[in-house]
């Protein structure tokens, strides 16, 4: 027999017979249909493909987030250039 936790609920169980392994419910979960909001069975590999998938999103949302602030700073330097240059056309030099 070996120990085993439940996919669906976290608990604790005995895995019923000898030579099981890797049983994903307990005797309780098992045949009630899952609940809306019932836990997904994922395996390792889901969980680790998923976990690197949310890193390298994290990495792009980062610097995009960067860039932007790059470009956003770009145009308020443009911006202001711009509205200095209109006020010299409309208003002419100033004098010292």
């Amino acid at each position: 027999m070996k120990r085993s936790t439940c996919k669906r609920c976290g608990g604790s169980f005995w895995e019923s017979h000898a030579g099981a392994h890797d049983e994903d419910l307990c005797d309780n979960c098992e045949g009630k249909r899952a609940t809306e909001r019932g836990r997904t069975i994922m395996n390792d590999d889901q969980l680790k493909a998923l976990k690197g998938a949310i890193g390298e999103l994290k990495g792009e949302l980062k610097t995009f987030d960067q860039r932007l602030n790059e470009i956003t700073d770009e145009g308020m330097k443009t911006l202001r250039r711009a509205k200095s240059e209109a006020k010299a056309l409309a208003f002419g030099p100033r004098p010292h």
